[in-house]
């Protein structure tokens, strides 16, 4: 399979396929939605796993310095899953095997930066967007920009950035679902708060960023 994440490996790994699973077998994001449980399950609904992500926007760190534990790394890759769908994310898994490593490791790089730099190059190579932004800004991945080679940079930086959108109500976007919509009982009165219901990683503190 490949190392696949950005620096650390094991059981965060396993996790994510447990994910998967749960993204394209169940319909665990509505069950936790709805009051149930599940082992991980609240990372099978895209709006909660948004939620946690937006707590660390513009953190100074690193991501290997102890503050991103088990779970927040796993909500690093589900964010991307939602966002593209289950069958996308197996798309990136099988790049390993055509391709183990586009960007290569550096003598002094004890922190393995090189493996975050692929990370972000290989997802901008399945999905279309720039992902520098997305792992530097939520998770301290602190990618330099001279990790990658010329003709790297330049197709990264000609993508548009990817910055993750959820809605409670909605388990499906932009035509990719992986949650069941919200439902509301027949016959009872219901108010949709759509603007404070949907998040994205543009938000800040002076308003919503669509």
């Amino acid at each position: 399979m490949g190392l696949w994440h950005p620096s650390r490996e094991g059981e965060v790994r396993n996790n994510a396929l447990t994910l998967l699973s749960y993204i394209i077998s169940c319909d665990i994001g509505t069950t936790i939605r709805s009051g149930g449980s599940a082992e991980h399950g609240g990372y099978a609904n895209p709006y909660t796993v948004l939620t946690e992500t937006l707590r660390y926007k513009n953190r100074e760190g690193d991501f290997d310095d102890g503050f991103y534990g088990y779970f927040a790394c796993l909500g690093m890759y589900a964010n991307i899953m939602h966002s593209f769908g289950a069958d996308k994310y197996y798309e990136l898994l099988y790049t390993y095997k055509d391709n183990p490593e586009y960007v290569t490791k550096r003598s002094g790089d004890s922190k393995n930066i090189y493996k975050r730099a692929d990370f972000a190059y290989r997802c901008s190579l399945v999905y279309g967007m720039n992902f520098i932004k997305y792992f530097n800004t939520f998770y301290c991945a602190n990618i330099p920009e001279d990790y990658f080679t010329e003709e790297q940079l330049s197709f990264m930086k000609a993508l548009p950035n990817y910055e993750p959108v959820s809605n409670f109500y909605a388990g499906t976007i932009d035509g990719v679902k992986t949650a069941g919509d919200y439902e509301v009982a027949y016959g009872n009165d219901f108010v949709l708060d759509l603007l404070g219901k949907i998040i994205s990683s543009l938000d800040s503190e002076e308003g919503k960023g669509f």
